[in-house]
């Protein structure tokens, strides 16, 4: 696993999640869905939960982003189960200012991924990816899936974190349009997102940060 230096004026917050709630550690508790009582059967949908998001792009780039996570689909009645959901909205916002020292040099406002209900999903902005001493940025012309789930966070101590969304989609590096109506377009970049609270997946280890959640080592 690789380790990460403390960056400054950032602070990961710890936070246990009680068994009788369905709220994820690490949420925006001054945010809420408009018409909350709509879209959901039993225990109300969680607020919007400040993600981490393991992002890769077949050219290859691969970093963590930071976002928030929103979605009030319905729910189990205990809010433990880790499978998907299709109903109701559901979208990834990222973050304009990203910790470099994951990889990621930044996001374009208002990037983000949407879906709602089983509408095909849509999305919209840019990525950008420290490669090396340069950057390239990504922007996004197709949502191919948009998955969430019930879970989002670890729903017990002791249990690992389940993912709050995975998305799969299609980019093209800014100036390099991709062609998307041809078979093989060299110029579109297929792209893989696992979207995590954030809390449960970046924790302070002896003065470093580690993304301890995913399954690919950042390069």
């Amino acid at each position: 696993m690789k380790r990460f230096p403390l960056l400054p004026l950032v602070a990961v917050v710890f936070a246990v999640a009680c068994t009788d709630s369905t709220s994820p550690a690490n949420s925006h508790a001054l945010l809420s869905a408009k018409n909350p009582d709509l879209g959901f059967l039993g225990n109300p949908p969680p607020p919007p939960v400040d993600a981490a998001i393991e992002v890769t792009i077949n050219s290859p780039s691969h970093a963590i982003f930071t976002g928030v996570f929103f979605s009030n689909g319905k729910i189990s009645d205990d809010g433990l189960l880790a499978e998907p959901t299709f109903d109701g909205t559901a979208w990834l916002r990222l973050d304009n200012k990203q910790p470099t020292s994951f990889g990621a040099a930044g996001a374009g406002a208002n990037t983000r991924f949407m879906v709602k209900d089983n509408d095909p999903p849509t999305g919209m902005g840019t990525l950008s990816f420290l490669e090396g001493a340069n950057v390239v940025t990504y922007k996004i012309v197709r949502v191919d899936e948009f998955t969430r789930f019930q879970a989002c966070g670890a729903p017990l101590p002791g249990l690992p974190p389940g993912p709050c969304a995975i998305i799969r989609f299609t980019a093209e590096v800014v100036g390099e349009p991709c062609d998307l109506t041809a078979s093989e377009d060299p110029n579109c970049h297929h792209g893989h997102l696992t979207a995590f609270d954030k809390a449960s997946c970046l924790v302070l280890v002896e003065g470093s940060f580690e993304f301890v959640c995913g399954g690919s080592e950042i390069l």
